[in-house]
């Protein structure tokens, strides 16, 4: 590179020499020089700069190389650990890009090989900027799982290119507080839960339904499938649609239909029409193949799969009938006709290949919805209805990963899947999914602390316990640990251990409560809570058992030997056995339908009476009361011994409860012996009423029933709300805890499934039996309103609108859209006050189609403004409406304006008869109204308006003066203001004659005249007066003057002696009025002077007539008029005769003669070619004749132009 020096040492020679060769004088370039001498060291600075930059360049440059080598990852994320359900978060340090590189940062998280992460419900995903050269990346696992556990890239895009780091995740079972659990009253979950139950179950309802939205296709063709596949899964994915089992069969005949594509839709000289490329039909389908050959005597041959085929062949025809040819497939199979069938005409040959598509796999018996305990196994069966055919499992949408816990079997169509040890984890939507249809289930699991709630309301609720009086009872209870303790509680009070009685032994995890010598007191209800030895608050309650109490022997005065109480039980009911004796009067429990057996000691010969009430039920007269079937389960006996009086009641009912009275007649002794005893029949709730289902949404509907009607007898205590789906058997409980309103919300339901509901009521004894099922309902809910929803063009009287569909529609699809309009009303402050409710009508009378997407709504009024609402319609009813804003109904809108033009800024004029043609541009869309005024009033039926899109013509076929005026043009577009433009016609004629035309005075040759203007100037200015004369003696009339502008005229030059006649004429820009004739003549005056006329001789005056001044050629312009002249002297008067081409002119009024003052002249008008010739006058008197001839020549006006 040069230095500075030397850059500026060129720089100085480059200037001499320019300079030297513009000046040549030497001065001149000393003083150049000098100035160059001073600038040289600016140069050199200049060019140090340049050098400094260029260094700078050189450095920028190889910093970015510096950086490339710097890591853009600071500090990798580390590896974590954490439990199910508990949140962690993964921290990434990265440098900051424009520190670096000036450029951004792509991250991206990704789980194994190629699963990348975004972010949703599962993952949070956010940075942090630490400092001006550093930025944090997190990830969030906002609730993981055991399937999260696996190994994560973080993956960091820069302008340096990629950089990934790796780390572990691994997560635990969920950590279980093994003394820590939450005693919830009445078992009722927390709010927050039942919130993130419903949110789980909504998740997992979405993917269910994508899965469903994934099955259906508009394509049926399995050829278009195959051609626009490009991916694996595009092939299994076609495959599992159309059962194809050699799907590399069907890949090798595509291939052969890319090869020859088009070919058969060209025309041959063997073909004139070709058969189909392909051909998709199902089983048993008749199949026909028909081609056109170009010569009815050609054969052609019919082959499948490159075999010929024959008439003979079994299942198939060959017909030709004229110039066609067909292959009759009477019913297609799979096995032999999903082949190529090709017809050949020697070489020409034409091929279709066929696709016989194998029956779909329709699901026959859906799984039914499971409700299981962890721990327990659970099976879901369905069948189907080809037991090769093929199908698919999901779980919550995703494909289901079989293991030793989790297994599916198949035994012919009966399809199982089977989960032992069920975890909550494998709550979720099952579904099977085959081509021909599917099938949904729901997997409820409960925690196994809800085992002992279910089981104290339900049927297989533990049995209480059953001791008789001074007998040992033992309770039993099991913890989880061996090393748990606790203590008993009797009716929530702590028990106070009494060593000779009560008894707790621990062997292992068992707990065991030893009562001996069970008294009446200790009736009541225990249970085991165990504490915790870090908080002694902390306790958990086992499930309870109850010991009831019955009768007291001891308090029967007389008698040595106690009550013996036995109740009988069905082998099917759960056993609720009570105290067969007690210490103290109580009170005998029994439920309904058992038998009670009393039994009481008597002595031999005695006789025995039972009552119930004072009323005689056994031992003495029956009861009077009508009721036979009563009298026939009350059973008075007597032991085979004698000793025991025994009374027995067959299927107790509830009207059984009351007092029992025993009377014993010693008739040795003479003595009677009565004793008491309280029975209380209990018995199970009645069914409920039917219940009715309302307020029913996607996922929750509100279910309404009567009380039981022994709600009251039975002291009920809620009830248990089951629901199935309909067809099932299989019903599922949607409440833990009994129900105690006889109101429910039921939750978390299917969209779209049909459900029914029954109720049931239970009590201390048990739950009572089912009521009627409700009416099946589905439950549907309104799906999201249209979007897109604008206007994409308007006409004058018509807007078209268009839509999308709503993003997420209910499982019953869309039946059609509701559109409706409401036009605008402007307040009184010009603004458009909204649409009120009642204002809304629809726009169309039915609904619109559900696969349409835009309409047009006619009928509109120009200019007004519309607002349109659209709502899509299921059926649960309308979705929320979405709304435009107002909308002119114009093709364009365009505020209104006149384009009056210049000219009409003016007073116009307009003749009298002609036509008035008036024509007005204006502006405004949508077509604007015109309205004409004339001095404020409508225009007459005389005066036409026509109006077109940019322009108005005002018009008159024949103008009159009364059409004059100011004419107003209002123009108004929608409701926009008025605009308005005002023009002035005037309708103008000729004048009126003058008025009163006078002589005022004559002196010696002069006369004076005056007159009045018009009374009618023709509706113009008056530009003047034309005065003419005429000799009395003469009827010619000659101007005197023509432009006059008073009315008043000396008129000079009169002969005196003659008499004169004036008339006068108005005219205006028009014409000429009717002139005014002065009514007398005027007289010149002679002066009267007296003349002696001398004598002469007479002296013959005739003279023979004689053309002084003969006729001259003429030439005359086509159309024009000409005149022939000449001067005749003649006395007497000659007669005048016209010749034209030696024929005489007679009363032709085309042409003019006239003989005045010794003139002859002849006037053509408006001569024509035919006119030209040779024109001669001749004049003849007594004394003689004389003639002159010329040539008259017409020109052709076209020619001469």
């Amino acid at each position: 590179m040069p230095s500075a020096d030397q850059v500026a040492d060129g720089a100085k020679t480059i200037v001499k020499k320019k300079v030297k060769k513009v000046l040549k004088k030497k001065k001149d370039v000393n003083k150049i020089e000098k100035k160059i001498e001073e600038k040289s060291p600016q140069l050199e600075i200049k060019e140090e700069k340049d050098q400094t930059e260029i260094e700078t360049k050189v450095n920028d440059k190889k910093e970015p190389e510096r950086a490339k080598s710097q890591s853009v990852i600071l500090e990798s994320p580390g590896d974590v650990a954490t439990s199910e359900g508990e949140a962690v978060v993964v921290r990434v340090y990265l440098a900051s890009v424009s520190s670096i590189l000036g450029g951004s940062l792509k991250v991206t998280w990704i789980k194994g090989k190629w699963n990348e992460l975004t972010k949703g419900d599962r993952y949070e995903m956010w940075c942090k900027e630490q400092h001006p050269n550093g930025v944090e990346h997190f990830l969030k696992f906002r609730q993981p799982k055991k399937s999260d556990t696996g190994t994560y890239r973080v993956k960091v895009v820069s302008p340096n290119g990629e950089e990934e780091n790796s780390f572990n995740v691994k997560v635990a079972p969920a950590k279980v507080e093994e003394k820590k659990l939450e005693i919830i009253k009445k078992r009722k979950l927390p709010e927050e839960r039942n919130d993130q139950k419903d949110m789980n179950f909504r998740n997992r309802l979405k993917k269910v339904e994508r899965s469903r939205r994934g099955e259906g296709s508009g394509k049926t063709d399995v050829w278009s499938f195959l051609r626009s596949a490009k991916t694996q899964r595009d092939y299994e994915s076609i495959a599992f649609k159309f059962g194809i089992t050699d799907m590399r069969s069907m890949l090798r005949r595509v291939n052969r239909l890319n090869k020859t594509a088009g070919k058969n839709l060209v025309k041959s000289k063997a073909f004139y029409r070709r058969l189909a490329e392909t051909c998709t039909v199902n089983p048993g389908e008749k199949v026909v193949f028909e081609v056109e050959v170009t010569n009815d005597k050609m054969t052609v041959k019919w082959e499948k799969d490159g075999v010929e085929l024959t008439a003979d062949d079994e299942g198939y025809q060959i017909i030709n009938k004229g110039s066609k040819r067909c292959l009759v497939i009477d019913s297609a199979t799979t096995t032999k006709d999903n082949v190529s069938f090709t017809c050949a005409v020697g070489s020409d040959v034409t091929t279709c290949e066929v696709f016989v598509q194998a029956p779909q796999t329709a699901v026959l018996k859906c799984f039914d919805d499971v409700e299981a305990f962890c721990g327990d196994s659970v099976c879901f069966q369905c069948q189907i209805s080809n037991e090769d055919g093929s199908f698919k499992t999901l779980k919550d949408g995703s494909h289901i990963l079989f293991t030793d816990r989790v297994k599916l079997k198949q035994t012919g169509q009966l399809i199982e899947i089977k989960i032992d040890e069920v975890e909550l984890g494998d709550e979720g939507f099952y579904q099977l999914v085959a081509n021909g249809g599917s099938t949904c289930a729901e997997l409820i699991v409960r925690e196994e602390q809800d085992r002992s709630s279910s089981n104290s309301e339900g049927g297989n609720r533990p049995s209480d316990l059953k001791v008789n009086v001074d007998e040992q009872a033992e309770i039993f209870c099991e913890v989880n640990q061996e090393c748990d303790m606790g203590l008993w509680i009797k009716d929530d009070m702590p028990l106070e251990m009494e060593k000779e009685r009560f008894k707790m032994i621990q062997d292992g995890k068992e707990r065991k409560l030893v009562i001996s010598q069970v008294r009446d007191s200790d009736c009541g209800e225990y249970s085991y809570v165990m504490t915790s030895p870090e908080k002694d608050d902390e306790k958990v309650r086992s499930p309870t058992c109850n010991i009831g109490a019955c009768l007291s022997p001891s308090s029967i005065p007389n008698m040595s030997n106690p009550f013996q109480v036995t109740i009988e039980k069905d082998n099917n009911e759960p056993a609720r056995i009570f105290l067969d004796c007690c210490d103290t009067i109580e009170l005998i429990t029994v439920k309904a339908g058992s038998q009670l057996k009393l039994e009481f000691p008597k002595p031999e010969g005695s006789k025995v009476t039972w009552r119930k009430s004072e009323q005689l039920i056994a031992g003495g007269q029956q009861p009077n009361d009508g009721d036979e079937q009563k009298a026939t389960r009350f059973r008075s006996l007597a032991d085979v011994k004698g000793k025991q009086a025994v009374l027995i009641i067959e299927r107790t009912q509830i009207d059984d409860t009351g007092e029992y009275t025993i009377a014993i007649n010693d008739e040795s002794a003479e003595t009677t012996v009565t004793s008491t005893v309280m029975v209380k029949v209990v018995d199970l709730p009645s069914a409920p009423s039917k219940p009715a289902i309302s307020e029913i949404t996607p996922e929750t509907c509100l279910v309404t029933w009567q009380p039981s009607v022994n709600a009251e007898e039975t002291e009920i205590k809620g009830y248990i709300v089951e629901r199935r789906k309909t067809g099932s058997e299989r019903w599922i409980r949607l409440n833990v805890e009994p129900h105690s309103d006889t109101e429910f919300e039921a939750r978390r339901l299917i969209e779209g499934v049909e459900y029914e509901i029954r109720v049931r009521g239970c009590n201390g004894v048990g739950v009572g039996p089912p009521s009627q099922p409700s009416q099946p309902f589905t439950p549907l809910g309104t799906c999201d309103p249209p979007s897109k929803f604008r206007v994409i063009s308007a006409t004058d009287n018509s807007i078209s609108l268009s839509w999308r569909a709503p993003n997420e529609t209910s499982m019953s699809g869309i039946e059609g859209y509701r559109l409706e309009m409401a036009t605008c009303k402007k307040s009184s402050g010009d603004e458009e006050s909204p649409a009120e409710e009642d204002e809304w009508k629809c726009a169309v009378e039915d609904l619109l189609p559900a696969q349409s997407e835009r309409t047009t709504v006619d009928g509109l009024i120009t200019g007004n403004k519309y607002k349109f609402r659209l709502a899509a319609i299921n059926k649960a009813g309308p979705s929320s409406f979405v709304e435009i804003q107002p909308t002119v109904c114009a093709s364009v809108v365009e505020p209104p304006k006149i384009l009056l033009p210049r000219y009409l800024t003016k007073p116009i004029s307009v003749q009298a008869g002609d036509k008035m043609h008036i024509n007005i541009p204006f502006q405004g869309r949508p077509k604007p109204t015109i309205r004409w005024l004339r001095s404020g009033n409508p225009l007459t039926d005389r005066v036409t308006v026509r109006n077109s899109l940019d322009s108005t013509v005002l018009f008159v076929r024949n103008a009159e003066l009364t059409d004059s005026g100011e004419y107003v043009m209002e123009l108004r577009v929608g409701d926009d203001e008025v605009v308005t433009a005002s023009l002035q016609v005037n309708v103008i004629d000729v004048p009126s004659k003058p008025i009163g035309v006078k002589l005022v005075e004559v002196i010696e040759t002069s006369a004076h005249l005056t007159w009045e203007p018009p009374s009618d100037c023709g509706n113009t200015d008056i530009l003047g007066y034309i005065v003419e004369k005429r000799d009395a003696r003469c009827d010619i009339w000659y101007v005197v003057n023509d432009k006059l502008r008073h009315t008043r005229c000396q008129v000079y030059d009169l002969v005196l002696g003659n008499s004169y006649y004036f008339q006068v004429r108005a005219f205006n820009q028009v014409g000429t009025s009717e002139a005014t004739v002065l009514k007398e003549a005027a007289v010149v005056p002679k002066e009267k002077t007296s003349y002696k006329r001398p004598e002469y001789r007479t002296f013959d005056q005739r003279v023979k007539p004689e053309f002084t001044q003969p006729l001259k050629e003429r030439r005359i312009m086509e159309n024009y008029n000409g005149t022939l002249s000449c001067a005749l002297k003649c006395n007497p008067r000659p007669k005048i005769r016209w010749y034209k081409n030696k024929v005489e002119i007679i009363d032709n009024p085309k042409y003019k003669m006239s003989h005045e003052m010794g003139i002859v002249q002849l006037e053509i008008r408006r001569a024509r070619i035919g006119d030209a010739g040779n024109y001669t006058v001749v004049a003849s008197n007594e004394l003689g004749e004389d003639s002159t001839s010329a040539q008259v020549t017409v020109k052709d006006k076209k020619a001469q132009g």
